[in-house]
């Protein structure tokens, strides 16, 4: 388990998750009430219906790296949300911070907001564990893929555990339609240190070297396992150069 309050950890889980994880903390901290979570959206939303004697309550949270703010936009849209719906009480959470103009209308809105910080708290309060770091959860979670071969899998579980290594307290993860990225960033390389990009068919992974971010290995779904195994290699020698400027 991660230690108690790291707000890092839920940013970089995989939405699914994620939204696992806010499905525990509405049963534990809303007891007796009737809970219902939706599915986590393409921009990291998830709405939680909760019900108990007739009084109903959304809490609504928005699953956001670090670098992103929830912005006013999302307040007007959920106090809309909830007028529209008749709601008697509405939560907006976090897992980042919000802007100031956001902050300022959801209490003139009176809508309870938890940052990333309280958020995390309140999933501790609750008795909800954080996991384990998850970057290798990017590579476990093409075990879902039948047609990817199990030696390549392999091969991107081992390099991403080297990113894992060389960058493992700042990273940042994103999730589309057609694509999962992990950023990782280091105090002492100005910038975006390296990426791991994962789509249904390929795996790129870049390192910062020469003050550019710069391909390192590409993998393919088609590709021969046997000619995989220089990735590592390639990925080491490259995240040397990088720290060595």
């Amino acid at each position: 388990m991660k230690d108690t309050h790291d707000i890092g950890a839920l940013q970089r889980l995989d939405p699914e998750r994620f939204a696992g994880l806010v499905r525990e903390f509405a049963d534990a901290r809303w007891e007796d009430w009737t809970v219902e979570v939706a599915p986590p959206t393409p921009a990291g939303a998830i709405d939680v219906h909760l019900e108990r004697e007739g009084r109903r309550h959304l809490l609504h949270v928005r699953h956001y790296p670090e670098t992103s703010r929830v912005d006013v936009r999302v307040v007007r849209d959920l106090v809309a949300v909830g007028t529209e719906r008749g709601f008697d009480a509405v939560t907006l959470a976090t897992t980042s911070a919000f802007t100031p103009e956001a902050a300022s209308r959801a209490t003139e809105a009176d809508v309870e907001t938890l940052d990333g910080e309280a958020l995390a708290r309140a999933f501790d309060e609750a008795g909800v564990e954080f996991p384990e770091g998850d970057g290798a959860e990017l590579a476990s979670s093409l075990r879902t893929l039948d047609y990817w071969p199990e030696p390549l899998v392999e091969r991107i579980e081992a390099v991403i555990a080297l990113l894992d290594e060389a960058a493992p307290d700042d990273q940042h993860r994103t999730r589309t339609s057609t694509y999962t990225d992990v950023d990782y960033y280091r105090e002492d390389v100005e910038g975006l240190f390296a990426k791991a990009r994962v789509t249904g068919h390929s795996f790129l992974a870049y390192v910062r070297v020469d003050g550019r971010l710069q391909p390192v290995v590409r993998l393919s779904v088609h590709e021969s396992p046997e000619r995989s195994l220089d990735a590592e290699r390639e990925l080491s020698a490259a995240i040397r150069r990088a720290l060595s400027h």
